[in-house]
């Protein structure tokens, strides 16, 4: 019998693989890398308090980590790791997606540095799935935070999708209807790819009503530089 739900956090490893590229063109690989650390930490402890907060329902959380190299692994803790195999990101989060739907009736992918969402925002996204829908967060790039699927994608769907650009929500969304499948969305959230949405990120935390001990972190970390 299938588990409940799963939750993969795509992650690279710092010092491994380069991580917010285009943060770090403007703040400098260490600044980049300290944002994505915090934002990481910010991440388990979000985790933590939507498996704390489950009633019915169990959470299991996993790194999806994009290296193979066990000493990449070695530094994954709180949550078993999960190598995102080769390919470009279609194939691995195909890969993913699949391997997890084959022990859990939910799976719900996310990055490592969506360091504003909430435990809220996990209710959310299971609640809007009761009637058999996909749930997407959109970001205000065009991209997409958040995935919730319970049904299995046709080899390809993933390949299909063109990621980093403007419309890559919007192509997931119509393949996904041209399936038969309905599509149900969360709020719109920024993703930090650049210093111009720091500040984005500042205002988006400040609405929590609660914020986690490394979202603080971040709160401060954004003062220092200006943005919050």
């Amino acid at each position: 019998m299938k588990k409940s739900a799963a939750v993969a956090v795509f992650v690279k490893t710092p010092g491994f693989s380069p991580v917010k590229t285009r943060l770090s063109a403007s703040l400098g690989i260490d600044e980049a890398e300290a944002f994505y650390r915090l934002s990481v930490q910010a991440m388990v402890e979000i985790l933590r308090d939507v498996q704390s907060r489950a009633v019915a329902n169990q959470w299991d959380a996993y790194w999806a980590v994009a290296e193979a190299a066990p000493e990449c692994h070695s530094q994954w803790h709180d949550f078993p790791v999960i190598p995102q195999g080769d390919g470009e990101l279609g194939q691995r989060l195909a890969a993913i997606y699949s391997r997890l739907l084959q022990d859990y009736q939910q799976v719900v992918l996310v990055g490592g540095d969506c360091p504003q969402l909430s435990a809220q925002v996990f209710e959310e996204a299971q609640r809007l799935a009761r009637d058999g829908s996909f749930v997407l967060g959109p970001a205000r790039d065009g991209g997409f935070y958040l995935l919730l699927g319970q049904t299995a994608l046709p080899p390809g769907f993933w390949e299909s999708i063109p990621y980093s650009v403007g419309h890559t929500m919007e192509t997931l969304v119509m393949k996904l209807m041209d399936l038969g499948h309905s599509v149900r969305f969360l709020p719109h959230l920024s993703d930090v790819d650049q210093v111009a949405d720091l500040a984005v990120l500042g205002v988006e935390l400040s609405r929590l009503g609660q914020r986690t001990r490394h979202q603080e972190k971040i709160c401060d970390w954004l003062r220092q530089k200006s943005y919050g």
